[in-house]
C-alpha cells in the first residue's frame, strides 16, 4: 500500500468536527446541520471538556462558542491552537472589528458573528478541512518522496504516557489515547489478522463500524514518524494484520518495554 493510497483513503472519511458550545440548543443545532452535510460531529459544552476530547479523539475541525462559560474563550481558542492542529471557526456575538483581530491574533482561522447563516458555516467549515487536509497530505507525500525510509534497519517505540511515537528516521506522532490502544492489539497479535470484532472486543470504547477510520488514521500517525506506508497491512478476506520482523522492531525496543509497563495508564475503553 502507498502513501498516495493512505491520503486518498483519509480524503474519503467524513471529516470531523468538535462543536464547543456552551449553549445547550445551540450546541445540539449546529451538530445537527453537520451531520446532516456528511460530517461526524459531536458536542461539548465547556474548554476544559474539548481537551479532554481533543486528546481522545483527533478532530479536522473545531468550532468555538465566542461566549463559555468556564472562561474566556480566547484563552480557551489560545490553548486548542497550541496543542492541536485542527483549524478553528470561532462564533462570536461581536462583529467589532478589534475583537475578531484579537480572536486571529490567539489562533482563530475564521470567524463568523451571530446571528449566522447555516449555509455560510457549512461552506467555511469545508473550506478549512480541504485546506487543512491538503497541508496534511502535501507534508505527508513530500517526506515519503523525499526521504529513504528505514524499514528493518532500527526499531521504533510507542511511549503510552506521551503516546509519542518514534519511528525508524526519529521523526514523532503523538497518537491519541485510542490509538495507542489500537496500536497495541496489533503488536500482541504479530502476523495475525485483527478485525473490527476482535478489536472491539478489546477496546469497547471502538465499534467496528468505526474500524476502518481508526486504522486510516493511525496508518497516517505512522507514515508522519517515518514508517511505512503499510506497516499496518490489509487482508483480502478482512481484516488487518502487522508483520512479525515490524512488531518485533517495537517489541524489541525499550520504548516498547517501558510502555508495556505503563499500559494502565492508557484509557482501555478510547473513543477512537
Amino acid at each position: 500500500m502507498t502513501s498516495q493510497t493512505i491520503s486518498r483513503q483519509f480524503e474519503e472519511l467524513d471529516p470531523g468536527v468538535l462543536v464547543v458550545c456552551g449553549d445547550e440548543g445551540e450546541r445540539l443545532q449546529i451538530c445537527d446541520l453537520l451531520e446532516t452535510e456528511g460530517f461526524l460531529a459531536r458536542g461539548v459544552e465547556t474548554g476544559a471538556e474539548a481537551e479532554v476530547a481533543l486528546r481522545l479523539e483527533d478532530a479536522d475541525l473545531i468550532i468555538l462558542d465566542g461566549r463559555l462559560r468556564d472562561g474566556g474563550a480566547m484563552a480557551v481558542c489560545r490553548r486548542l491552537a497550541v496543542s492541536y492542529a485542527a483549524p478553528i471557526i470561532m462564533i462570536s456575538d461581536s462583529a467589532d472589528v478589534t475583537d475578531r483581530v484579537i480572536a486571529l491574533e490567539v489562533g482563530a482561522d475564521d470567524l463568523l458573528s451571530r446571528p449566522f447563516n447555516s449555509r455560510e458555516l457549512l461552506a467555511r467549515a469545508r473550506a478549512l478541512v480541504r485546506r487543512s487536509r491538503a497541508l496534511l497530505n502535501a507534508r505527508i507525500l513530500g517526506m515519503d518522496g523525499g526521504r529513504q525510509r528505514v524499514r528493518g534497519a532500527q526499531s521504533w517505540r510507542i511511549d503510552a504516557i506521551t503516546r509519542k511515537l518514534t519511528g525508524p528516521t526519529g521523526d514523532t506522532a503523538v497518537l491519541t489515547p485510542g490509538e495507542v490502544a489500537l496500536l497495541y492489539v496489533f503488536l500482541a497479535r504479530p502476523g495475525q489478522p485483527v478485525t473490527g470484532e476482535i478489536a472491539a472486543e478489546e477496546l469497547p470504547g471502538l465499534s467496528a463500524n468505526h474500524f476502518r477510520t481508526s486504522i486510516v488514521r493511525l496508518r497516517r500517525k505512522m507514515m508522519k514518524a517515518g514508517l511505512e506506508a503499510d506497516t499496518v497491512k490489509t487482508l483480502r478476506s478482512g481484516g488487518y494484520f502487522m508483520e512479525e520482523d515490524v512488531a518485533a522492531l517495537c517489541a524489541g525496543s525499550q520504548g516498547f518495554a517501558a510502555s508495556s509497563r505503563q499500559m494502565s495508564e492508557v484509557d482501555r475503553s478510547p473513543a477512537l
